[in-house]
């Protein structure tokens, strides 16, 4: 499993937490190698305690924190352009989305660990990854195409 998730180049960190804008973020050095992320997340007051809706492609609308939903780039620019009012759509499948929502509202409350690279193990955990995203990696590679797919959007 770790081995697929390197050479699909997403060994760095889980492939959703690529989704996020390169202005807001951090420095910050592992292994002696100077890398961007994403931070402790930005802080958005105006949406504190705010819903987020989210549309997938079968049109079901899925409900998450405001804030969970700005850990991912192009919804928080979403969330600030058209409100909290307006469900933002994305075409991706139900199965994926809600996938995607489980793993943002996790996030929010839980940060991101760094998996060390070169991976060391097939086991993600031994590789710094916490259990819930090991166990949430773990998933056939047809889902894990479609999440990475919808880390684009």
């Amino acid at each position: 499993q770790a081995k697929w998730l390197l050479s699909a180049g997403l060994a760095a960190r889980l492939p959703l937490t690529k989704c996020f804008d390169i202005m807001a973020g951090e420095l910050y050095e592992v292994y002696g190698q100077t890398k961007w992320g994403p931070g402790a997340g930005v802080s958005l007051p105006e949406l504190a305690g705010k819903k987020a809706k989210l549309k997938c492609k079968e049109g079901d609308i899925f409900e998450l924190p405001a804030e969970a939903a700005a850990l991912a780039g192009r919804m928080r620019r979403e969330l600030q352009e058209k409100g909290s009012e307006v469900p933002l759509e994305y075409p991706v499948k139900k199965k994926v989305m809600k996938k995607l929502v489980d793993y943002l509202k996790h996030h929010n409350q839980h940060a991101v660990t760094e998996i060390r690279t070169p991976l060391r193990s097939d086991n993600l955990q031994e590789c710094g990854a916490t259990r819930w995203d090991s166990s949430f990696a773990n998933m056939d590679k047809d889902m894990l195409f479609d999440l990475t797919v919808a880390a684009s959007y």
